[in-house]
């Protein structure tokens, strides 16, 4: 078994933290694991989304089960450090962003990796019928079952690293 995952699961320090991933690929063992087994995404569907061979989703999940106290704490330490990150590290004033963000003519929500609903800008509480009385919400509440898997799948690319997402076919409306 150890030879055939040498073939598509490769550990390079300098890649993805040194974390396992599919070979020559960015794609930790843990994103697959977190899509396959958190979201509910089959090994096929993975795999054709991100343009893996099926062999690559399957060693994932090979070397995952090995190797799943290590995996599991990864994802565990992972989710503890943004979280520990996103609490002590303010970018700037809540004030001032509130201040620039309020400036804009565009509707503008943030969700925190829960998905709840932290910020809408005036614009965006004015936009929505339902206004700010959807600051604490699940942003998944708001939205039909395939928005809702858009939404949690696009978390899961920029918890990988991805900077931004295309979500609509207009290429101004980014994330």
């Amino acid at each position: 078994m150890k030879a055939v995952l040498d073939r598509h699961i490769e550990i390079t320090p300098d890649v993805r933290g040194g974390r396992p991933r599919i070979a020559d690929t960015r794609i930790t063992v843990a994103d697959i694991v977190i899509m396959h087994l958190r979201l509910g995404q089959s090994l096929e569907e993975i795999a054709g989304k991100y343009d893996l061979d099926l062999a690559d989703a399957y060693s994932a999940m090979a070397y995952y089960y090995d190797h799943r106290l290590e995996i599991d704490r990864s994802i565990e330490a992972d989710e503890a450090f943004a979280e520990t990150f996103r609490r002590n590290n303010p970018l700037i004033d809540a004030t001032l962003m509130a201040a620039i963000l309020d400036s804009l003519k565009d509707p503008l929500l943030f969700a925190d990796t829960d998905h709840v609903i932290r910020y809408m800008n005036k614009a965006a509480i004015a936009h929505y019928s339902e206004g700010e009385s959807l600051i604490g919400r699940s942003l998944l509440d708001c939205h039909n079952e395939q928005s809702q898997q858009q939404i949690i799948e696009i978390l899961v690319v920029m918890q990988a690293g991805e900077d931004e997402r295309l979500i609509t076919d207009n290429e101004e409306h980014r994330i």
